[in-house]
């Protein structure tokens, strides 16, 4: 169990996190590693493509609204 969640922890977007192991980490390090900047790129990049789709989604099914946790009851 505890190598299937560690492999989950790792992962982002099905992209793996250069953080998890890394033997130069400290701390704010994420200013200064360009490991992190590439892996936030390729993180940011999927997200956009996410947010694009569902976007697209709702002009489809205008109906369509994601759910932010709390359900308005108006």
């Amino acid at each position: 169990m505890n190598e299937i969640w560690a492999k989950r922890m790792k992962l982002t977007f099905g992209i793996e996190s250069p953080c998890m192991e890394c033997q130069e980490r400290k701390p704010a390090c994420h200013d200064s590693c360009e490991r992190y900047r590439e892996y936030k790129a390729k993180v940011d990049e999927v997200k956009g493509r996410k947010r694009e789709a569902d976007r697209k989604e709702q002009l489809v099914h205008p109906g369509l609204k994601r759910s932010k946790g709390k359900w308005s009851r108006k």
